[in-house]
């Protein structure tokens, strides 16, 4: 994940979450690990791949050596993706070269695939994220490898459904671990929201918590008053998609304001601007018009790893411009940081 993204998400939850290689945070001791990340079966050992320090997740991994002195591993990453190894002494590769390599199971098609000398001893081959190719080789008996300028290589599968439901285990349960830790810690707390709105320049907060509140349509989590001007603020926050339904979320959250609303009601939805892989920011401006009384609410939304996260300010008469131009400094705030 590119740097301007690890600042977003710190921004809005106070920790780096999501499937990428920030990994997750793990027991920062082997006894605490879980099980599956240890596996040892039907003669191929392996498991989760960590850091040093023991404390981030990358991906899981199992290797066998076979009686011809040749090693076979398997690497599976949060994302699906497989990697096959080929390992023998006596290969003399130059790290770093290439070559085409083609994958066969039992006399099948094969598929031609890239391989990288990553050791003298040691290919690798990428297969990406292929479910039936995984399941082949659970199922198979025997794996040519035929990398170019070489003999081919034929591989007993033997043990392989045992082994890679265990890698598949080991991954499914760093997963779960991740999808643990974002509901634990996604969400902003007071003290990182108090945080973020001084960063933008807003003075004399009265921060109150809005969860309990049993009348609250919109979901809020926390509300402000600015003292020096008396308008409200507030901020919301749900699960993300997994596609980017910037559009669809604010039409959401401004259909529940107009049901609240019992004169005539404007709204007007900015065309989402979408950055990076994934992620977008949005804008909006809702206006109810009631006995005279104009009353404007400034959203400015913003989807990271995990969330969609909205805040507003609310402001009638001649404070809807001191609104307005408290949600543009969140934003501006919240824009500084993924750059």
């Amino acid at each position: 994940m590119p740097i301007h993204r690890m600042r977003l998400t710190r921004l809005l939850t106070g920790a780096v979450l999501g499937l990428s290689a920030l990994g997750v945070t793990v027991p920062a001791t082997a006894q605490d690990l879980p099980e599956a990340f240890e596996i040892d079966v039907s003669d191929w050992t392996g498991g989760a791949v960590l850091n040093e320090e023991a404390d981030t997740f990358h991906y899981c991994t199992v290797s066998r050596t076979y009686p011809e002195g040749f090693t076979i591993s398997l690497a599976l990453s949060l994302e699906g993706m497989l990697n096959v190894a080929y390992g023998r002494p006596d290969l003399g590769l130059t790290p770093g070269s290439q070559a085409l390599a083609r994958l066969s199971i039992d006399g099948g098609t094969g598929r031609d695939l890239a391989a990288v000398a990553v050791k003298e001893d040691e290919w690798l081959i990428q297969t990406g994220r292929d479910d039936e190719l995984r399941d082949r080789l659970k199922r198979g008996s025997v794996l040519t490898i035929a990398i170019e300028g070489q003999a081919p290589y034929d591989v007993p599968l033997t043990g392989t459904f045992r082994s890679i439901a265990a890698l598949e285990d080991c991954v499914g349960t760093a997963v779960q671990m991740i999808r643990a830790a974002q509901a634990q810690r996604s969400l902003m707390s007071a003290e990182q929201l108090g945080g973020l709105l001084a960063e933008a320049g807003l003075t004399g907060i009265e921060l109150a918590d809005a969860r309990d509140n049993p009348n609250n349509p919109l979901a809020i989590r926390f509300i402000w008053r600015l003292s020096e001007s008396g308008i409200f603020g507030a901020l919301h926050q749900s699960p993300r998609t997994q596609e980017v339904r910037m559009r669809g979320f604010l039409n959401s959250f401004t259909g529940i304001l107009q049901g609240s609303c019992d004169g005539e009601f404007v709204n007007q939805v900015a065309e989402p601007e979408l950055f990076g892989d994934g992620y977008a920011f949005g804008e909006a401006v809702s206006t109810c018009m009631t006995d005279g009384t104009r009353s404007s609410v400034f959203i400015f939304a913003v989807l990271d790893d995990v969330n969609y996260t909205l805040f507003y300010h609310e402001g009638s008469g001649d404070l809807a411009d001191t609104a307005r131009e408290a949600t543009e400094a969140v934003a501006a705030t919240i824009r500084a940081s993924a750059r």
